[in-house]
């Protein structure tokens, strides 16, 4: 802890544009948390506990901080292949999580101060979702699965999809449901 306080108090620096040196208890808290959540970047990393043992903390911080911005930009590029041939089956949870909540988390995501928050509720649920997960973790996870089922909801006619969701329940259109764990049910 001692070795981070340097990292937060330049990271609370930058986050107050050097107008004052004095933030909130929430913000330092905050950035605290951010400065954690970086570092464990690396840490997680493979071969990221023998790299964090033999460097300092602000090499640690720094080597996160890329990895996270690294993470943005890949989960980026995986996001803008698969919204091309995204298909929610007219489900609006789906649409809005996928199609509208996605791309606001790519243009609000705070990689710098805030980089544990990954922003959405993320109201479609995907077959492994993990509540543990925060930050770009979370959004990769999440990404990860979402493009594993519209590769499994792609190999059934899109109209057999749809009739064994209205089959299901007419109104899956308006239902947080997941979308492939019906259609695995339903249209097998």
């Amino acid at each position: 802890m001692e070795e981070l306080a340097p990292i937060v108090l330049d990271l609370a620096r930058k986050y107050m544009s050097g107008d004052s040196s004095s933030v909130t208890y929430e913000a330092a808290e905050t950035l605290m948390e951010a400065v954690i959540y970086t570092i464990n970047e690396i840490e997680e990393s493979p071969a990221g506990a023998a790299v964090a043992a033999v460097i300092t903390a602000e090499e640690a911080y720094r080597a996160g901080y890329a990895r996270i911005i690294e993470k943005v930009n890949q989960c980026r590029k995986v996001y803008n292949e698969m919204i091309r041939e995204f298909d929610a089956y007219e489900n609006e949870f789906y649409y809005d999580t996928v199609a509208k909540g996605l791309p606001a988390f790519f243009i609000h995501y705070d990689a710098r101060f805030r980089p544990q928050d990954h922003l959405l509720t993320l109201d479609y649920l995907t077959l492994d979702f993990d509540p543990g997960l925060t930050g770009i973790d979370q959004i990769e996870a999440y990404l990860r699965s979402t493009v594993a089922e519209q590769r499994y909801l792609r190999l059934f006619p899109r109209e057999s999809v749809i009739r064994a969701l209205e089959e299901w329940n007419r109104g899956y259109r308006k239902l947080p449901v997941n979308i492939a764990e019906i259609a695995r049910e339903r249209v097998l």
